[in-house]
């Protein structure tokens, strides 16, 4: 299962504090193609940005590489917060 690119975003708090990291996660997909289940498997250190991966992961839909909703699956997914001035 291929996600349309799920984009999580930084909070303002988050960016206020200096927050950056890696966040990877594991997604469970169903078979409309969305997330059923969303783990952590490697946390940021930081639970906004973990939770902004989680929350990302939730609004992304998965699809084959032609384009059509997956049929179920599991995908392992890892997102970057970093800070550019």
């Amino acid at each position: 299962a291929i996600p349309l690119p799920p984009r999580a975003w930084n909070t303002l708090g988050a960016r206020m504090r200096g927050e950056e990291g890696v966040v990877s996660v594991r997604v469970i997909v169903n078979a409309k193609g969305r997330a059923d289940r969303v783990e952590v498997t490697e946390s940021s250190r930081f639970p906004s940005l973990d939770r902004a991966a989680v929350e990302a992961v939730k609004r992304a839909r998965f699809v084959t590489e032609g384009g059509i909703p997956a049929a179920g699956g599991e995908a392992a997914l890892a997102f970057r917060f970093k800070l550019v001035d």
